[in-house]
């Protein structure tokens, strides 16, 4: 019965992790929008995107708030789960589990700094080199939509 108790709580906790994340997220997603814009001002000519609809926007904003919801709630969940079963494991499993928990957290962001500080800005030098060739003296100018660089994103 102790067990069911300890499992509501965690539910109420990570819950109330995720109901306080996309507060905080939501005060902050300019911020956000620009930290993920940032690593590409060097590779763009321009500064500035473009939106075709007033809920674009809005849409944008909210994909951006939980998409960082998610990937801070999955860790968080990860993060209870092992410490609900740590206290059945063995000594040599929570070493392991516990090692290969911060292996993850370590590959995660790994990744998103692979990402941010190389593999975006190498696929936007690729994509951009388009817009420089003049093909047949016909000029190509590119306006980067905010929704379509946030689903590239």
């Amino acid at each position: 019965m102790f067990y069911f108790n300890e499992i509501k709580i965690r539910l109420v906790l990570i819950s109330s992790t995720f109901i306080f994340m996309f507060l905080v997220s939501y005060l902050y997603k300019e911020t956000m929008l620009f930290l993920i814009i940032k690593p590409n001002y060097s590779n763009l000519n321009f500064f500035y995107f473009i939106f075709t609809n007033v809920m674009e926007i809005f849409s944008v904003y909210l994909n951006l708030i939980l998409f960082v919801c998610y990937q801070v709630l999955i860790l968080y969940i990860i993060f209870h789960i092992f410490i609900f079963l740590s206290s059945a494991l063995f000594f040599k499993e929570y070493i392991f589990l516990f090692f290969l928990l911060r292996f993850v957290l370590l590959i995660w962001i790994f990744t998103i700094n692979l990402l941010n500080f190389w593999l975006i800005p190498l696929f936007w030098d690729f994509f951009l080199s388009f817009q420089t060739n003049s093909f047949y003296s016909m000029n190509l100018q590119f306006e980067a939509r905010l929704s379509e660089y946030t689903i590239f994103y």
